[in-house]
């Protein structure tokens, strides 16, 4: 009977223990999410390892994880991100072989490495599972789009916007290559115009329209674009970016210095700063 109770407590109080262990693994994993959909991903990084330290079985943690360094990377351009990443994204797909926002983001950080078969390979994997995925669809006319094949990127791209209407950056996809790939304006333009109606803050749809208007010749339209981009982040470098080329095209000599100043004092270490350091 003693024997019998000694072992009910026992199971009672792992069971407890493990019940507190799992609720400090999930209290970790909110607490990463809260950071990532912030934008402070080494904090989200921090929590994210904490709960798998707890729960080493969170394919979602894993997931977010490479999430996290893959968003580092987008934003420092510096390539051991992308190493973390594949290794979060792989440990994700050890959970679950079949995680198709795992495969598709771990052919994203392939394609950064370019290391396209393979990319090829992980947008190709996702399709078999799930043929209607659009954001495979786009990833494979990303892909082609290097590789320009244009028309293949075209086709992918409208093939994701037939299972998802709403797709801006499908639309700024086709947008961008019928401007820069076949210079049809008009089709550039109508998927622009199409992007911004849908997402007015966009901050990459704005510079596409920009570019576009000043390709066109139509200045103060493109002046216009990358102003309302400025009004919504006053450190956009690629709304001022276009702003000294539209200003240059204009020969408004006297508007490019403080632009160029902003530039340089936003990305010291950017090596492209160089140029607008010789224009002042």
């Amino acid at each position: 009977q003693v024997l019998k109770i000694v072992v009910i407590l026992t199971i009672l109080v792992c069971f407890f223990h493990l019940s507190a262990f799992s609720q400090t693994a999930k209290e970790t994993f909110l607490k990463g999410n809260e950071y990532l959909q912030k934008g402070n991903y080494q904090q989200a990084i921090t929590s994210y390892q904490q709960s798998i330290k707890l729960n080493p079985y969170h394919k979602i943690a894993y997931h977010n994880l490479g999430n996290c360094y893959l968003n580092l990377y987008l934003s420092r351009n510096d390539a051991k991100y992308l190493v973390h990443a594949e290794h979060a994204f792989k440990k994700a797909l050890t959970l679950d072989t079949d995680y198709i926002s795992a495969i598709n983001k771990l052919g994203v950080v392939y394609e950064h490495q370019k290391r396209y078969k393979e990319a090829w390979r992980c947008y190709r994997r996702v399709l078999e599972i799930n043929p209607v995925e659009a954001e495979a669809h786009y990833n494979l006319a990303s892909l082609f789009q290097k590789n320009r094949d244009f028309e293949k990127a075209i086709l992918y791209a409208k093939r994701a916007l037939k299972t998802k209407p709403n797709y801006v950056d499908a639309l700024v996809k086709l947008g961008e290559i019928y401007q820069k790939s076949y210079h049809d304006i008009d089709k550039a333009s109508m998927y622009y115009k199409r992007a911004k109606e849908l997402e007015p803050e966009n901050r990459l749809v704005r510079v596409c329209l920009s570019e576009m208007y000043a390709q066109e010749g139509l200045i103060e339209d493109a002046e216009r674009e990358c102003i309302e981009m400025l009004s919504l982040d006053p450190l956009s470098l690629s709304a001022l970016s276009q702003l000294v080329k539209t200003y240059t095209a204009q020969g408004r000599h006297e508007k490019i210095g403080p632009l160029c100043q902003q530039i340089i004092s936003i990305t010291p270490s950017n090596n492209n700063v160089l140029s607008y350091s010789s224009v002042l």
